[in-house]
């Protein structure tokens, strides 16, 4: 089981930024990099601060990382700390458009409509049986790894200046069942009761699990019926026999030996820790 990182406690924060209720509109995006700095080499779950950054309330500000070659690595990670009201936007590898959006420790998403499912009131989720169990200290994004240069805008939604952390790192998959992102790359788990059933996580926003289920000799039926559980806050779902279930939504029974699949509807996905799931045999 991998070392799970505390999530820092932002109940304070959340507080006055509810408190304020200000919609800003941020001036305009710096054209050149306001700081430039290099990710390590090689993997952490204990990352710390590279540089630190100041962003006015209402500005916005250019971050250039480069991410070095790293055979490890599975995903790139952007990160900033001591951060309520803080946006983070990943740009594409062109620079020209957003890639990912984050203001939350526990979700980011490929459209900035699908934010609003997390916020900097968000708890910790609960400590997951199934190992795993990473969280980001702040708004985060990670996608998978791809050496080179990208640009991060930080815009503050907040009322009064910030002064943030920066951490840029690879990380490996907190999901040891991958890679399983096909139907023949299916990860297998054998039941033997009810109760049980493979887990994941959705670690970044084109991840989608496929585990097909086996039912071992002991046992009885020759089919069963699954349910989705999981304390994500964006639209993750369970397709068993070709329908779409939600989460403690029960499945149809299906026979023993499918395949079914993990994925999430609203270009969302979070770190292990908020976006991990369990398929439950009922």
């Amino acid at each position: 089981m991998k070392v799970m990182r505390v999530l820092l406690a932002f109940a304070a924060s959340a507080l006055l930024l509810a408190a304020c209720n200000v919609t800003v509109t941020p001036g305009p995006t710096p054209t050149t990099p306001d700081v430039s700095f290099s990710a390590p080499t090689g993997t952490t779950i204990n990352p710390t601060p590279q540089r630190t950054l100041t962003v006015p309330a209402g500005a916005a500000r250019l971050v250039q990382v480069t991410y070095p070659s790293n055979p490890d690595a599975d995903l790139m990670y952007f990160e900033v700390n001591d951060a309520a009201g803080i946006r983070v936007e990943l740009l594409t590898v062109s620079g020209n458009s957003v890639a990912l959006f984050s203001r939350s420790p526990s979700l980011f998403a490929d459209r900035a409509a699908s934010l609003s499912a997390a916020s900097w009131a968000d708890e910790a989720p609960e400590a997951a049986a199934i190992g795993i169990g990473y969280e980001c200290l702040g708004p985060c994004v990670a996608t998978p790894y791809r050496s080179g240069t990208r640009l991060v805008r930080l815009v503050n939604e907040g009322s009064s200046s910030r002064n943030v952390g920066l951490l840029a790192y690879g990380f490996e998959f907190d999901d040891l069942e991958e890679p399983n992102d096909t139907p023949a790359t299916a990860a297998e788990f054998t039941v033997t009761d009810v109760g049980q059933g493979p887990s994941g996580a959705i670690e970044h926003v084109n991840d989608i699990d496929f585990h097909r289920i086996l039912c071992g000799p002991s046992f009885p039926e020759q089919s069963l019926r699954l349910t989705l559980s999981t304390p994500f806050a964006g639209d993750m779902v369970l397709i068993a026999g070709g329908v779409t279930y939600g989460p403690d939504q029960p499945s149809a029974f299906i026979p023993c030996t499918s395949v079914v699949e993990v994925r999430t509807r609203d270009g969302t996905a979070g770190p292990s820790g908020a976006s991990r799931y369990s398929i439950v045999v009922d």
